[in-house]
């Protein structure tokens, strides 16, 4: 049984990557007008994701699970450190070095998602800022939606 919460858990990170969408192409082919190297501007950014719900919530669980393991990995050092041939201490401190590596493995995906999020929400709100040609569109600005490259 805990191991398909475990499991449940690891595939539940990823709000980012099931729920904000980038924005479209800053061009697009047209249809009937030529070879396909005619294209057309980017008219709106329309259906891309601008909020960083998603990735904050997948912040807030990458920090739980990270914050899990950097508090078992030395805690099970310390207890495998201080053994001296105990096999109740030995197994203990080699149980709390696998939990911290599940922790760890469980942050990956939130970490990966979240990442994935803030920059598509960066890049939806430069192309919205570009369409409209303002940078006083709806309380979004470059300098709070850009996260580097």
């Amino acid at each position: 049984m805990k191991l398909v919460a475990i499991g449940v858990v690891l595939m539940a990170g990823g709000c980012s990557w099931l729920m904000v969408a980038g924005p479209p192409p800053a061009s697009q082919p047209v249809a009937g007008a030529g070879p396909p190297s005619q294209v057309a501007p980017l008219r709106s950014p329309v259906g891309c994701t601008r909020q960083k719900f998603a990735p904050i919530v997948d912040t807030v669980f990458a920090s739980m699970f990270g914050a899990g393991a950097a508090i078992t990995l030395p805690a099970g050092a310390v207890v495998l450190a201080t053994a001296n041939g105990d096999d109740y201490n030995q197994f203990f401190g080699g149980m709390l070095l696998g939990v911290s590596l599940v922790y760890a493995a469980m942050a990956t995906p939130f970490i990966l998602s979240a990442r994935s999020g803030y920059r598509d929400v960066a890049a939806c709100r430069d192309a919205y800022i570009r369409a409209f040609g303002s940078s006083d569109s709806p309380g979004y600005s470059r300098s709070d939606s850009y996260l580097g490259p």
